[in-house]
């Protein structure tokens, strides 16, 4: 028997594998080392996966195990005990104790849920047939693309960063793909009318066809995928239809403990759910009424500190930013970039070389950035509008960025 299974540390029991909870255990670990007997529950052998990196994948531009925590060198560097296989499916706050699929009883002093956030699946007729897939992990992404070697074309269901992402890797394996969304414009929360212009623009000079204000009403076929029908009856021969329209926050074990859940599991600015015992971290949050796709590293940092000692770590939200590359494209955004009221706009277009940038501006602090082409001042903006900056000294030259 370890060190640490006989020192009497408090048992720290972590349910769920994505960055948030490596990142807490990576960094308590640091500050306070042997504080905590640690046990960390994963379902998915592939440890450190998010959605980040499934969107990736379909374009062959990364692989779950790209910067993941390799969990089994970390386990015994640190003499955590790591249950990569065993899915926690019940919490007992009464008796503080977790419950495995296996029937594996775990008991803890602090539970920290990352539980991450499960897909959205709009339910129309068809959707159970073969052929339709909803992205849930890298398994997911393999069987769609070993079914793309044997189709004509595919139909994706969505327009954010996602849908994206997997029409670029349906389209490199040779296949037509159309992408159908409900909007008008494509990654609506994020990007302008300008950039929307521009992203579809390239996308389509790839080779996927685009289609908004479009509603997928139902997936044809008897035995497998053979097509979709549109809201206006088009019909769109397809041998596969991925789903990627979205997640929502994953809340059914807290749920089910009796812990107070909304559209996610809601915390306060300790990080701390309804029982004081129980944290939460990643995109099963609901932090002051906001859930956040992607996650904010500052909420693992306040939970690090709280389980460190120091009582006084707070998390005040953080502002939503995204950075990638769609269809050869550099994308930055942050914050609000409607036309809001009292808002007034600095911009810089310079379409012939694909750049375009957008500062929006309230009361001379900035409260949203869209960057186009060129987004390496996108981290910079970013810290200007998280900390309030007054921009008024250098408002003549902020488009420009911080070299000038």
């Amino acid at each position: 028997m370890s060190k640490r299974q006989t020192s009497g540390e408090p048992r720290l029991v972590v349910v769920g594998d994505g960055r948030s909870a490596n990142h807490v255990l990576s960094e308590l670990v640091q500050r306070v080392p042997h504080r905590y007997q640690i046990v960390a529950f994963a379902a998915d052998q592939r440890v450190g996966c998010g959605p980040s990196d499934l969107s990736l994948a379909p374009a062959g531009e990364c692989t779950c195990r790209n910067g993941a925590v390799h969990y089994d060198a970390w386990r015994a560097k640190h003499d955590a005990t790591h249950r990569k296989h065993d899915t926690i499916v019940a919490i007992d706050a009464v008796a503080k104790a977790v419950t495995t699929a296996g029937g594996r009883v775990q008991h803890y002093d602090k539970l920290i849920l990352a539980t991450g956030s499960t897909p959205v699946c709009v339910r129309i007729p068809g959707v159970g047939l073969p052929g339709v897939v909803i992205i849930r992990d890298l398994d997911d992404v393999g069987i769609m693309l070993r079914q793309a070697a044997r189709s004509d074309h595919a139909v994706v269901i969505g327009g954010g960063l996602s849908a994206f992402k997997a029409a670029e890797g349906l389209r490199a394996k040779g296949i037509g793909v159309s992408v159908v969304h409900s909007t008008p414009t494509l990654m609506e929360h994020q990007l302008d009318a300008v950039v929307n212009g521009l992203l579809r623009k390239a996308i389509e000079q790839r080779g996927v066809e685009v289609l908004t204000s479009a509603n997928v009403r139902a997936i044809l076929g008897d035995t497998r995928v053979e097509g979709v029908r549109l809201d206006d009856d088009r019909i769109i021969p397809a041998e596969i239809v991925v789903m990627a329209v979205g997640v929502r926050p994953n809340v059914r074990l807290a749920k089910e403990a009796g812990l107070v859940t909304d559209h996610g599991v809601v915390v306060d600015d300790t990080m701390r759910t309804s029982d004081d015992d129980i944290c939460a971290v990643g995109r099963c949050v609901q932090h002051r009424g906001r859930c956040y796709g992607r996650v904010p590293l500052e909420m693992a940092d306040v939970i690090v500190a709280q389980l460190s000692g120091d009582d006084k770590a707070r998390y005040r939200g953080s502002v939503a930013s995204m950075r990638s590359n769609v269809a050869g494209i550099d994308l930055f955004s942050a914050g609000d970039v409607s036309h809001g009221r009292e808002t007034s706009n600095i911009t810089l277009s310079d379409l012939s070389r694909g750049v375009y940038k957008r500062i929006v501006l309230r009361n001379n602090r900035i409260v949203g950035v869209v960057l186009c082409g060129e987004t390496f001042d996108g981290p910079w903006f970013l810290d200007l509008m998280t900390k309030g900056v007054d921009i008024q000294p250098m408002r003549d030259s902020l488009v420009f960025g911080q070299a000038c």
